[in-house]
């Protein structure tokens, strides 16, 4: 970046590492939902995310794009992608990882764990939702950049 400092979250390098992690949770085939088409930071996460699973020697679907405001169409189309590759209606959920790359995912991800208990889900950002889905289980990890800290070390910076 050619900066003294970069006070912020390395997006592709957190991709990478929540690629690791599901790696680790014995995942087969991995989703990045992403629902910001065209953001730098989200791309550069399932961009990390996807070099980390092919690293691994994991097979990577691709990117869904679902917007965030779209909660039923989430859920739609990662059933359709996990379908249209199985070659069932029902899709065989067994080993799939899914990474959701931002915080507006949390509540439908979290519905479509439900509907498929075999799936490993990960996210980035963090909510009362997340916390509450990684206590009981129903995902894996939470991803999250500190914004106040983002905001502060700068300040503490420039002042000393």
């Amino acid at each position: 970046m050619g900066l003294m400092h970069h006070v912020g979250q390395l997006e592709y390098n957190a991709g990478f590492g929540a690629g690791e992690f599901l790696a680790n949770r014995g995942i087969t085939k991995a989703i990045c939902v992403n629902h910001a088409i065209g953001v730098s930071v989200v791309e550069e996460r399932c961009d990390g995310f996807q070099a980390a699973i092919e690293k691994e020697g994991i097979e990577y679907w691709g990117q869904v794009y679902v917007e965030d405001n779209k909660r039923q169409e989430y859920i739609e189309d990662v059933e359709s992608l996990v379908a249209n590759k199985t070659g069932t209606s029902e899709g065989d959920w067994e080993g799939i990882g899914i990474l959701a790359a931002g915080g507006p995912q949390h509540i439908p991800v979290i519905a479509l764990q439900a509907r498929h208990k075999k799936s490993v889900i990960g996210a980035f950002d963090t909510s009362s939702d997340l916390y509450e889905a990684v206590d009981i289980g129903i995902k894996e990890f939470g991803i999250d950049q500190q914004p106040y800290l983002q905001g502060y070390m700068p300040v503490m910076l420039l002042t000393h």
